[in-house]
């Protein structure tokens, strides 16, 4: 199992134009794009199949509370093959109309992780400067577990669903 994003990086960083850090400063705010814009709209299905691996446990969670509570019986998951491939199929169900319902609606603010190499955290991504840095760049950094706090709050202020950070791996 992979760590929360937060502790595995408690640090993250935005790289940005001159005019993007300007953008930020003045509305006290990240935009984010369309995923349908982005250089690389498969980070998207990427974060898809790995949000159905996330929620498999949540799903046997509440499987086995249906079981213990009496609502259900574990031959009640035959069907599916068993308990485990039940959950497996619920998660996939349950992402799968999330995307439906959202219909592209999915929108990105790209963000870098901490890295081992200490090179590499002295000084910044070399393939970030490069799309950021002519004209002069600047390299944001966040503060993870802040960030998803805000995003927290910003869901509850304007009663919507929220953002999620998570880890997209090539």
């Amino acid at each position: 199992m992979s760590l929360p994003v937060e502790t595995a990086h408690p640090e993250i960083y935005h790289y940005t134009t001159r005019a993007g850090l300007e953008g930020i400063l003045k509305n006290q705010s990240l935009w984010a794009t369309n995923y349908r814009h982005l250089n690389d709209a498969t980070e998207i299905i990427l974060f898809k199949d790995r949000l159905k691996d996330i929620l498999v446990p949540t799903a046997r969670e509440i499987f086995s509370a249906l079981v213990f509570d009496g609502k259900a019986k574990p031959g009640d998951f035959d069907t599916f093959g068993g308990f485990e491939k039940a959950a497996a199929h619920e998660a996939v169900n349950f992402v799968e109309s999330c995307f439906r319902t959202l219909n592209d609606e999915i929108y990105v603010t790209s963000f870098c992780g901490t890295s081992q190499d200490e090179y590499v955290r002295r000084h910044g991504l070399l393939s970030q400067w490069r799309g950021y840095g002519a004209g002069g760049g600047f390299c944001l950094e966040f503060n993870t577990r802040r960030l998803i706090d805000l995003l927290r709050q910003e869901a509850q202020r304007f009663e919507h669903l929220g953002g999620h950070i998570s880890g997209v791996i090539y």
